[in-house]
Parts: structure tokens; C-alpha cells; sequence
């Protein structure tokens, strides 16, 4: 019972690093940026999900178009000022 704790600890201090180690980046991205943290997340993660597309919810290059320009409505043009969508 000890070993599988153990084990259990470390995963989750790993995991705690790394996250740890995530944030500070997107608050550096964020000082250079001068975009809020949260946008910034938001678009790293549509970068994760164009990269490791998970159970086909976006199937082709149409539907990250419609998907930026949704983003751009909520956000107001960030895709266009940004150039964010050039790995599309």
C-alpha cells in the first residue's frame, strides 16, 4: 500500500511542477504580450488541439476557420492583429 502512495506522491508532484513551471510562463507571455492570461491559454490550448486532435471535433482546416472567427468575435480581432492562426 505504501508503494502505490508513494508512487501516487511523486505523479502528483510531478505534475505539480509542471504546471507550476506552465503558469510562469504564460505570465511571462502575458508582461510581453500585453494580452490577458486567460486569452493566452485559450490559444495555447486551441494550439494543443490542432496539434493532438481529440475524437474529431474539428475535422478540417474550414472548421478552425469558423472557430477563429468565433474567437475573433469574442475577443475582437486578436486573430487578425496577432497572426495567432498562422499554424493553421
Amino acid at each position: 500500500m505504501d508503494t502505490s502512495k508513494d508512487s501516487w506522491n511523486a505523479c502528483l508532484q510531478y505534475r505539480n511542477k509542471q504546471l507550476t513551471k506552465q503558469l510562469k510562463d504564460y505570465q511571462k507571455v502575458s508582461a510581453l504580450t500585453k494580452c490577458s492570461s486567460s486569452l493566452i491559454v485559450a490559444m495555447g490550448q486551441l494550439l494543443c488541439l490542432h496539434q493532438k486532435p481529440s475524437y474529431g471535433i474539428i475535422k478540417d482546416e474550414a472548421e478552425w476557420r469558423d472557430l477563429f472567427i468565433v474567437i475573433d468575435l469574442f475577443y475582437g480581432g486578436v486573430c487578425q492583429k496577432n497572426s495567432s492562426n498562422a499554424y493553421l
